[in-house]
């Protein structure tokens, strides 16, 4: 599993996120990633685990999910192109559920810190940023109400965002 420099820059281009951005700065942000490979059944990241790092999946499958009460609640299954683990740009808390390589992967990795080193050459980023957060929180807290899942007392208050 290999990606090329250039297929990089073709993933920051077509991913929505970062899609609207000039090739100066596409080419910027590939330069800062990090490339990551994981196996099937891997952990990518825990609940509780420091959140430092968005991911991009460029080859394989991701699963989010939550344990609650020994029970395991499917958030998300992710597919090439799709970003996770993205509050970590914005907010300092915890990890609120985990990732786990449904099959071999390969991710790009983008630091808080390069993040935050290039926010200025990367306008309409930020807002697009927190619209995604909220809406898989979002999604993710209609999910757990739907289900089983909603006890108040396991929620978990994240400077003033509530998730299950």
């Amino acid at each position: 599993m290999h990606i090329t420099r250039q297929e990089i820059l073709e993933l920051l281009g077509q991913t929505p996120l970062f899609a609207h951005l000039q090739p100066d700065s596409l080419n910027r942000l590939a330069g800062v990633m990090g490339v990551q490979v994981f196996k099937k059944g891997e952990i990518i990241f825990e609940v509780g685990n420091p959140s430092e790092v968005l991911f991009l999946l460029c080859e394989g499958k991701v699963e989010l999910d939550r344990v609650h009460d020994q029970q395991k609640y499917e958030l998300a299954v992710l597919n090439r192109g799709e970003i996770f683990g993205e509050e970590a740009l914005l907010f300092d808390d915890p990890r609120y559920y985990q990732a786990v390589a449904l099959t071999d992967c390969v991710v790009l990795s983008l630091d808080v810190e390069d993040f935050l080193a290039l926010c200025a050459a990367m306008p309409g980023v930020e807002p697009r940023l927190e619209i995604l957060i909220e809406s898989r929180e979002m999604s993710f807290n209609c999910l757990l109400y739907t289900s089983d899942a909603a006890d108040e007392e396991d929620s978990v208050d994240l400077g003033g965002r509530r998730i299950i």
